[in-house]
C-alpha cells in the first residue's frame, strides 16, 4: 500500500491534474491522506467526490500550514496498521505524473531510503533534483540538470544535494520516526521541508533520485511577492509565513544545525541581510 499525504487549502480547480494523476495509475493500491486547512471552496467534497473510498480528508483546522499539515498526516498513518512493505508518499496537489509512477518507484524504493521524485521543469528543458545548503552563508544553491542528462550525470551531481523540496517523496514510515518531527511552529512553512530533509541528511540517510521517477509542476512557487508597500506594511509582510525573506525561519534552522560560534556569525548575516532589505540598503 502507499499512502500519500498532500496538504490542501481551497484548491477546488486547482488539483485536477494531481486527482488525474492518482486515478490513472496502473498500481492501484493506494490511499489519499488529504490534510485540510479549513478550505471554504468545497475542496474536501471535491476530493471525497473525485476518489471516494481512496480518500480520506483530515481537518488540520485553520492556519495549519505546510509543516502542520504535514505533521498532522503523518501522526495520522503512524496511527494506523501500516505493514511492513507499505510507503509514504508526500507531495504537493500542483504536480502530475504518468500512468507508471507508483509501479516505479515500488521497483526503486528502498527502505532505509529516501526516494525523490526528479521534477522536470519543461519551459526550460531542465531537470530539478535538490538543493545545496550551505548554512554558513544561509544560502540555498539548486541542482538543476539539463533535460538531455543522463542517469551517470545526475548521479555526479546529486552528490552537493543535502536537501530538498518534498514536492515528491517516498520514505518508509521507520525513516520517518528516526528523522523526527517537522518544527511546526517555528518553521511553519517555507523551508520546513528543507530543514526536514537536512536533518535526513546529517543522519545519513541516502538520497535516491533517477531519471525515471519524474514529476512535472504545475504551478509556480506560491510565495507572496513583496510588491510597493509602506514601511509599517513592509516590516509586517517580512514576517509572514509565505515571505521567502523571513528571518524567523533561517534563525530557527541555523540554530538547529549549527555550532554556535557560527551560529552567531550566520546570524549576523540573516538579520544584516533583513535590515538592508527592509531600508532598501541593498537587495535582500
Amino acid at each position: 500500500m502507499i499512502y500519500i499525504i498532500t496538504p490542501f487549502f481551497n484548491r477546488r480547480g486547482k488539483c485536477e491534474e494531481f486527482l488525474a494523476s492518482l486515478q490513472s495509475q496502473t498500481f492501484q493500491s493506494w490511499k489519499l491522506i488529504a490534510v485540510d486547512s479549513n478550505s471554504t471552496d468545497g475542496t474536501p467534497e471535491l476530493l471525497r467526490s473525485a476518489l471516494g473510498s481512496r480518500v480520506t480528508v483530515i481537518d488540520a483546522g485553520s492556519n495549519a500550514w505546510w509543516a502542520k499539515c504535514m505533521q498532522t498526516g503523518l501522526e495520522f498513518i503512524g496511527n494506523t496498521s501500516l505493514k511492513e512493505d507499505d510507503i509514504i508518499f508526500i507531495c504537493n496537489d500542483d504536480i502530475r505524473f504518468e500512468a507508471d509512477f507508483f509501479n516505479i518507484a515500488l521497483k526503486l524504493f528502498k527502505k532505509e531510503s529516501i526516494l525523490i521524485a526528479i521534477q522536470i521543469i519543461s519551459s526550460l528543458r531542465m531537470f530539478k533534483t535538490g538543493f545545496k545548503a550551505e548554512l554558513d552563508q544561509m544560502k540555498f544553491h539548486s541542482i538543476s540538470l539539463p533535460i538531455e542528462c543522463n542517469d551517470v550525470e545526475i548521479n555526479d551531481a546529486i552528490k552537493n544535494v543535502n536537501c530538498f523540496e518534498t514536492r515528491g517523496v517516498f520514505i518508509s514510515y521507520s525513516t520517518i520516526a528516526r528523522v523526527g518531527k517537522f518544527y511546526v511552529t517555528a518553521i511553519p512553512h517555507y523551508y520546513a521541508d528543507f530543514e526536514w530533509t537536512y536533518r535526513a541528511f546529517k543522519l545519513g540517510i541516502p538520497f535516491q533520485f533517477t531519471r525515471s521517477l519524474t514529476i512535472f509542476p504545475t504551478s509556480e512557487s506560491g510565495a507572496l511577492k513583496e510588491g510597493d508597500l509602506k514601511f509599517n506594511e513592509k516590516f509586517r509582510f517580512s514576517f509572514h509565513k509565505k515571505n521567502l525573506l523571513n528571518p524567523v525561519p533561517l534563525t530557527v534552522f541555523a540554530w538547529k544545525h549549527l555550532h554556535l560560534w557560527n551560529f552567531i556569525s550566520t546570524l549576523i548575516r540573516i538579520w544584516g541581510r533583513w535590515i538592508r532589505w527592509l531600508f532598501d540598503y541593498r537587495k535582500f
